[in-house]
């Protein structure tokens, strides 16, 4: 689980490496999940720039970005799509 009094960042890390077991998100703040999902957004954003696709952010962190999607989308929180493309 999650500590969400760590920054997003440090999160995120943690997340994308045990992304195969973490699936709930139950008991995150929406305020938590809005701000990991953003830093993923961040990293497609620096790759976009960097020339690349996906040298930061690849496939497991876009499982790990669907499944907050996923989340924020069943609590109807609003938020902007990750352009991945």
């Amino acid at each position: 689980m999650l500590d969400i009094a760590d920054s997003p960042a440090d999160n995120l890390s943690r997340g994308v490496k045990v992304c195969g077991s973490m699936s709930d998100f139950s008991a995150s703040k929406d305020q938590s999940l809005l701000s990991f999902y953003e830093n993923i957004r961040e990293q497609v954003e620096s790759d976009k720039r960097a020339g690349g696709r996906h040298r930061l952010a690849g496939a497991s962190v876009k499982q790990y970005a669907d499944r907050l999607r996923d989340e924020m989308d069943r609590r109807r929180l609003r938020f902007s799509p990750i352009e991945w493309d």
